[in-house]
């Protein structure tokens, strides 16, 4: 797995067009601005937005994906929940049986810690994408799932009442309060959407 153990080692890494003088002054101006360390790389290089991704993949040593490339592979939700994914903004994805999970921020060492122990029992590379291309594939695959949910055969769909049953959307997910109600609906949320026939909580 490609994966930088930490800020130094990044910098230490880097070449032209990020050369390790310009990851640092990056880095010093996030502190001041608690933006994060890939936005101000992002405005200091100049680069139109896939640029700066391809470029930024090739001086860290990820492979860089487009909207486009994002959209050849196979989603692996099954893998890391989408609710997961989404609250982690990231993508499991599958290319020739090979787990790839995207990222937007390469910079983000506790992500990189999170995905080692997430994903322990499974062997995955690290990909780069842009933050608004990770953004809308979860959007537009909320879509499609809530779009199969609407051609839904009419008698299963009537065998469903819908008076007092919530709308399990990631948004209503995102939006409670309490974790443990959280971590009921977006275990639920997952499991409706692969149609599990059962959960089990250990």
């Amino acid at each position: 797995m490609n994966m930088p153990a930490n800020i130094e080692t990044v910098e230490a890494a880097a070449a032209v067009p990020f050369p390790p003088e310009l990851v640092r002054e990056a880095r010093a101006a996030a502190a001041q601005t608690r933006r994060r360390i890939v936005d101000e790389l992002e405005d200091k290089a100049g680069l139109e937005s896939g640029e700066f991704i391809t470029a930024l993949g090739k001086t860290l040593n990820f492979p860089a994906f487009s909207m486009d490339d994002l959209h050849q592979l196979t989603p692996a939700f099954e893998v890391l929940p989408f609710a997961v994914a989404t609250e982690r903004v990231c993508l499991p994805l599958m290319k020739d049986e090979k787990l790839i999970l995207v990222m937007s921020d390469p910079f983000d060492v506790g992500f990189q810690s999170w995905a080692e122990q997430r994903l322990l029992s499974r062997s995955f590379i690290l990909g780069l994408a842009s933050h608004a291309d990770v953004l809308a594939y979860l959007a537009r695959y909320e879509e499609t799932l809530h779009a199969m949910d609407s051609i839904l055969p009419a008698g299963a769909q009537a065998e469903t009442s819908r008076e007092n049953v919530e709308d399990l959307s990631f948004k209503m997910i995102s939006e409670d309060v309490s974790p443990v109600v959280k971590l009921v609906h977006s275990t639920m949320y997952d499991a409706l959407k692969v149609a599990a026939s059962d959960i089990h909580l250990e």
